[in-house]
């Protein structure tokens, strides 16, 4: 179960991120964001991020370069989108992420394995937290 693992460290920061070799996630605070929804969405994507770690999911093993690290980017994205929409907080923030978009659509369609490869772990990730509780241990 959740409890039995590793927990997750939320700590202030200038940017957010999220470190593997602490397992902790770094976000800026609230006030920093345009919304509540913008930093909400901010931390699902660093907290999909976060089920790449070895006692979770194991997605995160061979550092993060080049097409891996583009892909878990993506993953980051989707899966945050998964959660925003189950916290009805989707519409809001998804205008904010139309650059973002622009450029992952250029990149898929160069290479369309990238987006089946980001969806699946997007989904695994998203099921992740789900099942384990972590999001309403976290918000």
């Amino acid at each position: 179960s959740y409890y039995e693992m590793p927990k997750l460290d939320i700590k202030p920061s200038y940017n957010p991120v999220y470190n593997i070799t602490k397992d902790t996630i770094r976000m800026p605070p609230l006030e920093q964001f345009e919304s509540s929804e913008e930093y909400y969405a901010t931390l699902f994507h660093e907290l999909i991020h976060s089920t790449g770690h070895n006692t979770r999911l194991n997605r995160l093993t061979g550092g993060r370069k080049g097409e891996e690290k583009a892909i878990e980017e993506l993953v980051g994205e989707i899966g945050s989108a998964y959660l925003s929409f189950d916290s009805n907080i989707l519409d809001k923030v998804v205008d904010n992420n139309a650059a973002y978009i622009d450029y992952w659509i250029e990149r898929i369609d160069k290479n369309p394995r990238l987006f089946i490869s980001a969806t699946s772990k997007a989904e695994k990730a998203y099921s992740f937290i789900q099942s384990h509780s972590v999001l309403k241990e976290a918000v």
